[in-house]
């Protein structure tokens, strides 16, 4: 009976004692409708070298994932030596010495590694809404903070599908042509906009206060944290969430 009692008393201490409920004011913030999409990382400069005639392979200069400075020789073909045009990286080698090339085939493939793109393919709802110069933000763990800022440069139709061009500065180390980056493209930005915080739009009825009067709104989610307010063109200065 004594530890019933004890029980009872505690927990009527730790509710009298617990922390007061703390008012959510209507606070704004910039807001954009997001895009996402999956891009892909390309080369600015790629190389496939041929021939229009049979050649004989007499000597390849090169491995697969050499890297070469411009000039360098590749291969000899015949008498004829081939160099690169640019630095790059060497991806193919698909003859061994001593085979005839046939004309119109590769023989040896280069792309450049340092200049790099991305795009990124969009539905045509998406498509509507973007516009060059548009920001951006490709979001990974490669990078300092999990994201990093770019901007639409160019969108074009290529087969039926609607295609994205995104800016690229300086990717992280490692970022190889063919590797796949999140995308997210912002849309119709709202600068100022009154938001509360989801978890308080949630349990509050959405329904403001200020001391004087009491409205209801309507909520539209913005992400995970923040909630908009539909009504913008209202005063929410001193605005407050309550039931």
């Amino acid at each position: 009976m004594k530890n019933n009692h004890l029980f009872i008393f505690i927990g009527f201490i730790t509710l009298a004692c617990g922390p007061k409920k703390t008012d959510v004011l209507v606070s704004t913030r910039r807001v954009a409708d997001l895009i996402y999409a999956v891009g892909t990382v390309k080369s600015e400069r790629e190389i496939s070298f041929r021939t229009g005639i049979y050649c004989h392979l007499d000597r390849i200069y090169v491995k697969e994932g050499a890297i070469v400075a411009a000039g360098a020789p590749l291969f000899q073909c015949e008498g004829t030596t081939y160099r690169a045009p640019f630095a790059a990286q060497v991806t193919d080698v698909l003859y061994r010495e001593g085979e005839n090339i046939v004309p119109g085939t590769p023989a040896l493939n280069l792309i450049d590694s340092r200049r790099l793109y991305v795009q990124a393919v969009l539905d045509q709802h998406s498509a509507y809404k973007v516009r060059p110069g548009q920001k951006a933000f490709f979001v990974s763990e490669i990078f300092p903070g999990g994201r990093k800022a770019t901007h639409i440069e160019s969108i074009f139709p290529r087969n039926d599908r609607f295609l994205v061009r995104l800016k690229v500065d300086e990717l992280a180390a490692g970022v190889l042509p063919g590797m796949t980056l999140d995308a997210i493209i912002e849309v119709a930005v709202r600068e100022n906009t009154p938001v509360i915080p989801i978890k308080a739009a949630m349990s509050a009825n959405r329904f403001l206060c200020n001391g004087k009067e009491k409205r209801q709104v309507a909520l539209t989610a913005i992400d995970a944290e923040w909630a908009e307010i539909v009504e913008k063109d209202f005063d929410y200065t001193n605005y407050k969430v309550c039931s």
